[in-house]
Parts: structure tokens; C-alpha cells; sequence
């Protein structure tokens, strides 16, 4: 973010020359805000274009492979006219189905959404058929459109548009902005009653005990997972989804998993700030402790996590989620106790046997007897797990699971770091230690190079680091 510019695309292989196919536009929710707009009006004026020549035929989605979702329809039916092949008529359940995706057939919309921008007031709109759709602020920090509910949308995080007459009122729970009309914008007054505003126990701020870090306007755009072109390594922050999804598959497989999380109460996650919010579980109600370090990245979690609940009318079970800057609160937070922790060891200890094992013995320290434990950190941290008294139930290196896999092929030469691991672990209850009586003798293995044990009973010391994305 100095004067860089970035190149982001999101297309696979597509015969620009006579456009034939929708490609895939969104790579594991890799889209800075509004890109899928930009690429949609982009194929729509091409697809223009190249008809005045010579009509071209329908559309079909293509991908390697394809990933329909009710989102990806949605931006497809605002460029576009679906069609369903023969003479059924569910065109979003053939859509829907992988398998068929490709039968379901597109022509261009005549009047598809045009955005305006105002540049004095820092405004983005969308407009079609005379209504207006949302609006981006690109001066604020929070990067999330506000969007018109009277007319099907569903706003995230209580930001929301209500159209009048002669102008409409920015939304952000009980902050309000009113715009008046231009008459370039070509928007329709809309005279009905707003629709009604759903009442929440609490904002996304109350993750932040009210006080959510201060943050870039530019930087919480790129608060995304960026791939690299190429063969190039893919960044640490960009992995952390991918660990993520195998984290859950962990879960979801491990004997006895649903009975353990039911007994957990207090939870620890520190060092995902790319991922907090898929590690923490709306369906119950737990006390979640969160330390980030990079503040755009943590209040976007909280957004996610706070729309996610909202959605399913969850919020009261996140009464206990707190959002704590790292450099403030290190210490305190592991001095206390916790069921469960989620903790990412940075690839740049790696090669550093004794902070791999400080940060390990630190963890240990906060984790419960019985608690479990999910841990990414080099293969070879492994033989250190049994002498801290940890039964590891799983480990498998990321580049060898499916969801890596799944990753190559949309970026098929991207490279990964060969050594990172994503473990399960379980803590022992002190009468199951496995060598109670000759610890003292053992030495644990790490790259078979013998090191002093960390002293559990000090303080814990773990160095900071930070996701920088630039």
C-alpha cells in the first residue's frame, strides 16, 4: 500500500476474441468488494460489443471447476437472462446442481446495473431500472455497502439504504446520512413506507467492547486472501482458509468430537486473524477470547461473524466474544485457562526449534486437562507434542489434503511451504501422563536436534508478529 498497484484477476481461460462461456469470478472469497460487479459489467459490454458483428450464441457457466452458489446466481440474473434447457422451469435447482450448472443458458440483460460514482461525496452507486441497489462509501473505513431492503436486499451489518422522494438516507444502526438525488443517477422516488429495520441485542462493535481498533480505509478493502500468479508461494496470511476447512474436517471426523465440544466453555484463538470468524461456533454459547494483531483484518472477522449469527439469530450466544489486541492484553489472556485453542505458529519460526517450543509450551500452559488443542506449525513440532503432554490425534501436512488440492486446480503452479501442518491435539489429565517418571531423562525430538525444555511455570514470552499485506 505505498504506490503499488495490484493486478487482481479472477478469470479462468476464456476466448476473448468470441466470448462463449460465464467464467468463474470469486477464488475462496479471494474478491476485494465490488470486483464481481467489475468483472460482470466488463463480459456484459464485451459480449455487446462483439454481437453487433455477429450475433453470438448463449452463454453457459464454465469453471475448473464450477462453484454455483445463490450468490454467484444472483450477479449472474443482474447481467444476464437465465434459461432452463427443454421445458423445465427450476432454472436456480439445475443451476445449483454442479453437474448441470452448464445447461442453464444466459443472453444479456437489456438494461443490466449501471454504477454511478460522485466523487464529492465519495460515493458509489448501483443503479437498475430506476432503483437503487446499495451504495459504497469509499472514504470510510468500513468497506461494506449499505443496501436497499425495500426492494429484496439484505444488508449486512444494520447498513442499509432508505429511498424518499428526492433523496435517500444512509443507514449504519443509528447513524444517519442523507444524499439528495442527482438527476445523472436516474433513480425512481419510492413513495411506500421503508421497510422495517430487524431490532439486534448488540452490534458488531460489541465484540470490541464498544471500541473497535482504529483502521485504513485502503487496507480493509484488501482484507482478502490474495493468491499469487504463477509459481510463486501463496503468502501465509492466504493459507489460513485453507487450514481452516481442515480444521473443521478434523472435527467433523474425530471420534467422540461433538460430545467433547459440548462440555467446552472457554475458547482461545490467536494468530488466525485471517480466519477468526470461521473459528468460532454460533450454535452455543461459549466465551471466546480473540487476540489479533491486525486490526483491519480482525474488524472485518467481526463483521462476518456478527452477519453470520444476525442471519440465524444466534447473536445472544456471542454475548461472551471478545476482540483483544495482542500487544495489550498477551500476557493476561494466556495466564487464564481455556478448553479449546486455536493457535498458528508463523512460518517465519519455522527453522527456530526454541521459539517453535516456547510458543508450544506457552500454549500447553493455557490449555485444560482434556482440552483440545489445534494447532499449524512445522511437521517436525510433532515429536514435541507427547513430552508437553499432548495425544495427537491428527496431522496432516496442508499440501497434501483436498482442499489445497481443490486450490491447485484454479492456480495450478502456486506453491506452497512444504513443512506446514495442521495437528489435533488433546491435553492429558495429569494422572495420564505417559512418563511421569522419566521425563526428566527424555529429551523430545525436533529435527533430532536436543534443546533445554521450556519452563512452563514462567511466564508465558511469545514473540509478536504481524499478517502485513504489504
Amino acid at each position: 500500500f505505498d504506490g503499488r498497484q495490484i493486478f487482481s484477476s479472477f478469470l479462468s481461460k476464456v476466448n476473448w476474441a468470441r466470448l462463449d462461456i460465464i467464467p468463474v469470478v470469486e477464488l475462496f472469497q479471494s474478491t476485494i468488494p465490488g470486483s464481481g460487479g467489475a468483472v460482470f459489467e466488463f463480459i456484459w459490454g464485451i459480449y455487446e460489443d462483439q454481437s453487433r458483428e455477429k450475433p453470438l450464441d448463449t452463454l453457459r457457466y464454465r469453471g475448473l471447476p464450477t462453484y454455483p452458489s445463490n450468490a454467484a446466481y444472483n450477479i449472474f440474473a443482474s447481467f444476464f437472462i437465465p434459461k432452463a434447457p427443454g421445458k423445465e422451469k427450476d432454472i436456480l435447482r439445475i443451476f445449483m446442481d454442479a453437474k448441470r450448472s452448464h445447461e442453464v443458458t444466459w443472453s444479456p440483460q437489456p438494461n443490466p446495473p449501471w454504477r454511478y460514482f460522485d466523487h464529492q461525496s465519495k460515493l458509489c452507486l448501483t443503479v437498475q431500472d430506476g432503483y437503487l441497489y446499495k451504495v459504497t462509501c469509499y472514504d470510510e473505513t468500513n468497506p461494506i455497502p449499505y443496501v436497499n431492503r425495500s426492494i429484496g436486499g439484505k444488508p449486512s451489518c444494520q447498513r442499509e439504504i432508505q429511498v424518499g422522494v428526492n433523496s435517500f438516507m444512509l443507514m449504519d444502526d443509528q447513524e444517519q446520512k442523507e444524499i439528495s438525488f442527482h438527476t445523472d443517477w436516474k433513480i425512481l422516488p419510492q413513495t411506500d413506507l421503508p421497510a422495517k429495520i430487524p431490532e439486534y441485542p448488540f452490534n458488531w462493535k460489541w465484540f470490541f467492547n464498544g471500541f473497535p481498533p482504529q483502521t485504513d480505509s485502503i487496507k480493509s478493502i484488501y482484507t482478502v486472501p490474495l493468491y499469487p500468479e504463477g509459481n510463486a508461494e501463496i503468502d501465509e496470511p492466504a493459507l489460513q482458509p485453507l487450514a481452516l476447512d481442515q480444521i473443521i474436517y478434523y472435527m467433523e471426523m474425530a471420534p467422540g468430537m461433538p460430545a467433547k465440544l459440548e462440555k467446552i466453555g472457554r475458547v482461545l484463538i490467536h494468530t488466525f486473524d485471517m480466519s477468526i470468524a470461521g473459528c468460532i461456533d454460533c450454535t452455543q454459547e461459549r466465551e471466546y477470547t480473540v487476540l489479533f494483531s491486525d486490526p483491519e483484518l480482525a474488524q472485518k472477522n467481526a463483521y462476518q461473524l456478527w452477519d453470520y449469527a444476525a442471519k440465524r439469530k444466534e447473536l445472544d450466544n456471542l454475548k461472551k466474544v471478545s476482540f483483544l489486541p495482542e500487544k495489550k492484553h498477551l500476557e493476561e489472556v494466556y495466564n487464564d485457562k481455556y478448553g479449546m485453542i486455536f493457535k498458528w505458529i508463523p512460518m517465519f519460526y519455522f527453522h527456530d526449534r526454541g521459539v517453535c517450543e516456547q510458543i508450544l509450551a506457552s500454549t500447553v500452559r493455557a490449555l485444560l486437562p482434556d482440552g483440545i488443542l489445534f494447532l499449524v506449525g512445522p511437521r517436525a513440532i510433532k515429536g514435541l507434542l507427547d513430552h508437553y503432554g499432548l495425544d495427537c490425534l491428527y496431522s496432516d501436512l496442508i499440501m497434501n489434503m483436498p482442499f489445497y488440492r481443490q486450490h491447485l486446480k484454479m492456480c495450478p503452479e502456486n506453491l506452497i511451504n512444504q513443512d506446514i501442518t495442521v495437528f489435533l491435539a488433546e491435553k492429558h489429565r495429569p494422572s495420564d501422563e505417559k512418563k511421569e517418571s522419566s521425563s526428566a531423562e527424555s529429551t523430545p525430538s525436533f529435527d533430532q536436534k536436543p534443546e533445554p525444555q521450556a519452563d512452563l511455570s514462567s511466564e508465558p514470552v511469545i514473540p509478536l508478529r504481524n499478517f502485513d499485506r504489504d
